[in-house]
């Protein structure tokens, strides 16, 4: 999903932009729904900046360092990370297009493809960071990201179709724009990379795509934050955080965590993470003073 998270949070962007409008006034148990549907969406969409980020700063630095050893460590670990992030995507966009039916249908029908469904272009970008069968001890990954007609999508447009043909009624015929991508996907939309572990120009043209989305994910993040804070009250949100919420948002974190093995995170310095290999023998003679961490 690093590499469609630009479309996706323009999409988040639009909805936020249309629901700061909307003055609706919600039942006690349909308020908390909403309020529990964006923050698990604010929670995945802050972990896929967070990886993004943390990925530019990588790539960078491999550049430098030209390491294949370490290289081929943090691929192999970065690649669940971005599959474990790309699940939880996935899981905080169910139901969202029945909350969003509450506040607008139209908008609702407008961004249908941010929900997960079986031909949903989610489903494709989830997985599309898959690892390189490797030749000649030469490892790396593929990867996929929107085409031009994507990025093209005048969100604006889509939602004044929708709305001069609201209800979509079964019996109603109609013409289809050309920009639509509900339920499906055509075959140029999906651009296709690889990331060659030996390869720097490589490293640098996915360090240049994922730099292309980091504002807007960041810009995505920040209106969901303020849409939870302007919407919803404190009651709402202490509501939906019950321990077992807290509990699997801990947990996730985690997962993520170890999965990229950073000890430290410091990309808001623009410094590599980290890395410490050693082995059990290395653990031991440090605990004597005969050894010293590789750094």
């Amino acid at each position: 999903m690093i590499g469609w998270s630009d479309l996706l949070a323009r999409m988040i962007s639009f909805v936020v932009e249309k629901l700061a409008g909307k003055k609706i006034e919600l039942l006690l148990d349909e308020r908390r729904k909403a309020a529990r549907q964006f923050l698990r969406l604010y929670h995945a969409l802050a972990d896929l900046e967070v990886l993004t980020k943390e990925l530019i700063v990588e790539l960078h630095a491999m550049i430098k360092e030209d390491n294949p050893e370490v290289s081929r460590e943090w691929l192999s670990n970065v690649t669940i990370a971005v599959d474990e992030t790309s699940q939880r995507f996935l899981e905080a966009s169910l139901g969202l297009r029945d909350v969003l039916e509450v506040f607008d249908p139209i908008l609702a029908a407008t961004v249908s493809e941010l929900e997960a469904h079986k031909f949903s272009f989610l489903i494709i970008a989830s997985h599309g960071f898959e690892p390189l069968h490797p030749e000649n001890d030469n490892h790396g990954v593929k990867y996929t990201y929107g085409g031009a007609r994507l990025q093209e999508i005048d969100l604006n447009e889509q939602y004044r179709w929708y709305e001069a043909n609201y209800p979509m009624a079964s019996t109603k015929s109609l013409e289809w724009p050309g920009w639509v991508i509900h339920g499906f996907v055509e075959e140029g939309d999906i651009k296709e990379d690889r990331l060659v572990l030996r390869e720097p120009e490589s490293m640098q043209r996915l360090a240049a795509l994922l730099e292309q989305h980091v504002t807007v994910l960041s810009d995505a993040r920040a209106g969901l934050a303020n849409l939870l804070r302007d919407r919803f009250n404190l009651e709402d949100l202490l509501a939906i955080c019950e321990p077992v919420t807290q509990f699997d948002r801990i947990h996730a974190m985690h997962r993520m965590s170890s999965a990229v093995a950073i000890p430290y995170t410091r990309f808001f310095a623009g410094k590599p993470t980290r890395r410490i290999r050693e082995t059990n023998a290395d653990r031991d003679g440090n605990n004597t003073g005969q050894n010293e961490k590789s750094p």
